[in-house]
């Protein structure tokens, strides 16, 4: 709203060259939409696609109030907690994942064929999704996420590596994993489909 009442005040060379900003911002968040196509049955988008978009909009906010007096103690210090939290927030990612692509590991070393195991994007791109494209593999899990489409059809989710129990699934082992956003240990969950036969 400030912004375009900033663009709305009289013309001048600095009016207008906001406004191209604007325009330009705008045909970001257009580049957005095909992307986020994949996704449109589960999520709007996925941040990475609106980053592009971010340093506009944080420059358009600084252009807007740059007659607002700000308190920039306050303003620093909200920036060292932002910057604390994002700490945090990916190092707990990196962990999440390292222990995915561990246990992911584990269950393939111990017989699960790559096909058969579900272990999130990450997992199934970096291991499937060469193989599928070349022999023009179509979706093999029925109603499965959208990774199991677009980057891994040929896995048919017999196994699942994932962070809560799943509805149609039996628990086969579970391992911990450090969080330090959360008070207690997360828990990841390898798991079968009931159907199959197996050892519980």
């Amino acid at each position: 709203l400030m912004v375009s009442q900033r663009i709305g005040q009289k013309p001048s060379s600095l009016g207008a060259s906001v406004s191209l900003f604007v325009v330009i911002g705008l045909f970001q968040v257009l580049g957005v939409l095909p992307p986020s196509y994949h996704f449109r049955d589960w999520i709007i988008s996925v941040d990475r696609y609106l980053l592009p978009i971010v340093p506009f909009a944080i420059c358009l906010a600084i252009w807007s109030i740059r007659d607002v007096s700000i308190n920039t103690v306050r303003a620093w210090g909200l920036a060292a907690l932002i910057a604390v939290f994002s700490v945090v927030a990916t190092r707990d990612y990196v962990v999440f994942e390292d222990e995915t692509w561990r246990f992911a590991q584990d269950a393939v070393d111990a017989g699960v064929p790559l096909t058969k195991l579900d272990a999130g994007p990450a997992w199934d791109g970096y291991h499937l999704y060469e193989d599928a494209l070349a022999q023009g593999i179509v979706q093999t899990t029925p109603w499965g996420p959208w990774w199991t489409y677009l980057f891994a059809p040929s896995t048919d989710s017999t196994y699942v590596v994932g962070s809560k129990p799943a509805e149609g699934y039996v628990v086969v082992d579970q391992r911990d994993y450090s969080s330090w956003l959360v008070s207690e240990n997360s828990t990841l969950y390898l798991m079968r489909r009931e159907t199959t036969p197996g050892p519980r």
